[in-house]
């Protein structure tokens, strides 16, 4: 090894050590950073005939690495000093490279931009771990830049954990602040939302910067989202007021597309239609195509359910091109369930049943109850159109199962429909009708809001069996989960 690396020229010698510091090798936009003041690409000719480095000529862009042997001989050749400062001037330039493409929670992430972290987070994420220990701010710089990106990639819960490693303590206020408010964006997107109100509360008691309000005022109303629908919708008003007030376009379209959720949830279709349409339009504006899609699969979904079946079957294709090249589960499983639900409404239960049960072996990935009640429910659907009455039966007893894990009574209430037709299978409508009832009832003793396609499915169960029977059962969660025994 010692007589491979001493027989190259000198600036070949400084190209080795310098691309030992990049554990993910180089791309080429980066290596001209990096090797720009080198004659890198002769060089490179020396060191492959050397067989020091690899060129990796299939990857997009082509990347040059080190032969992980080289590294280590260099690393233990420079002793630790030397390789700890190759290391800084590492992350100095990462740092440099990521305000330059435009990545942060504040922007738009562009496939461009995507494709770029995408093709250097080796080299990121080793920076960032460097950063932790040796300098704490830059660390917070580096995770505020890059949680987009590992949000759009699936990866919130572990780089929520690794957030988590920086020391709060040597940190000015602001990066106190960009930290926590990373962190609330990255349990939020990952349902890991039990610490979000303490860490909003910490952001609250600190001097913030203008963008910084911004931000948690989103954030602010994105977590009442899930406990409060009218005080999400009042913090919208305070957020798009803040994004406002820093001319931040991206950020008030953020604004949009939470109000057309809020409405989604207050059954205000008409509301969600103009907000959700506003949102999806200003993304695609932008490029930011996986915010886009996120806006798409929702509008069509509504689309669909005001009977514009011709404009959302247009919008969820066109949001199946968004997201194909996605690596994020949790948008590939709302693509399938909105696709699914399309595909119902049009009596293509088997090509529904196909998409429910892709959106379902997502969310069990993920372990989320909720979800995957949601779509045992829609799958249980497709099967009784298709009249396959046994896997019906499976299906709906593990989606009410779930729905009691998740303590979820609007779930159990829209899934005693479905319970109606199979005792009616079985016989025994005189029971399916009191079930129906009874679903009335827990919709009226919990105040629950059920989204229209699922009354009008429980209506067209009670117009064929011949009405609604009265039920003298509570309408407790204990006694919700019963009617299932019936057919466990």
């Amino acid at each position: 090894m010692s007589a491979s690396v001493e027989g190259v020229p000198p600036d070949a010698r400084e190209l080795l050590n310098r691309l030992s510091a990049y554990p993910g090798g180089l791309g080429m936009e980066l290596a001209q950073r990096v090797l720009g003041d080198l004659d890198y690409l002769n060089l490179m000719e020396h060191l492959l005939d050397a067989a020091l480095i690899t060129l990796e000529e299939k990857t997009s862009p082509v990347r040059v690495r080190l032969l992980e042997p080289v590294r280590e001989y260099l690393k233990a050749a420079m002793g630790e000093a030397a390789f700890a400062g190759r290391e800084d001037q590492m992350i100095a330039q990462c740092r440099k490279w990521l305000a330059e493409i435009g990545a942060g929670p504040t922007v738009p992430l562009t496939t461009n931009t995507f494709e770029a972290l995408e093709s250097e987070t080796a080299n990121l994420l080793a920076a960032v771990e460097r950063s932790i220990a040796a300098s704490p701010g830059t660390a917070v710089e580096m995770v505020t830049a890059l949680s987009s990106y590992q949000i759009a990639r699936g990866r919130a819960r572990d780089f929520a954990a690794t957030l988590r490693r920086i020391e709060v303590e040597a940190l000015t206020a602001e990066q106190r602040v960009d930290l926590w408010l990373a962190d609330a964006g990255l349990h939020l997107a990952a349902f890991l939302e039990e610490s979000v109100l303490g860490t909003l509360t910490l952001v609250e008691r600190e001097p913030l910067t203008e963008i910084q309000n911004a931000r948690l005022q989103l954030l602010a109303a994105s977590y009442a989202l899930r406990k409060d629908y009218d005080r999400a919708d009042a913090l919208t008003a305070a957020a798009l007021s803040a994004a406002r007030a820093v001319d931040n376009k991206f950020l008030a379209t953020q604004v949009h597309y939470l109000r057309g959720v809020i409405a989604v949830f207050r059954q205000e279709v008409q509301g969600s239609i103009k907000h959700l349409s506003i949102a999806f339009d200003e993304f695609r504006r932008m490029k930011a195509n996986f915010d886009a899609s996120d806006a798409g699969l929702r509008l069509s979904f509504q689309l669909w359910q005001v009977g514009r079946r011709s404009e959302a079957s247009d919008v969820a294709e066109e949001c199946r091109i968004l997201v194909a090249d996605s690596r994020n589960p949790v948008r590939r499983a709302f693509l399938h369930e909105t696709i699914g639900r399309l595909a119902l409404a049009d009596d293509r239960a088997e090509a529904a049943e196909a998409e429910f049960r892709e959106s379902l072996s997502i969310w069990t990935a993920i372990g989320s109850p909720f979800q995957e009640a949601d779509q045992l429910l829609s799958l249980t659907r497709a099967l009784l159109a298709q009249e396959k009455w046994a896997e019906a039966r499976r299906s709906l007893v593990a989606s009410a199962d779930r729905w009691v894990l998740d303590e979820n009574y609007g779930g159990l209430a829209q899934s005693l429909s479905s319970l109606a037709v199979l005792l009616d299978q079985d016989g025994r409508t005189d029971e399916a009708r009191m079930a129906l009832g009874y679903s009335r009832a827990m919709q009226a003793d919990h105040r629950l809001f059920l989204v229209q396609p699922e009354l009008d499915f429980r209506d067209s169960v009670a117009e064929k069996l011949g009405g609604y029977s009265l039920c003298d059962r509570p309408t407790t969660l204990a006694a919700a989960r019963s009617w299932f025994d019936e057919i466990r």
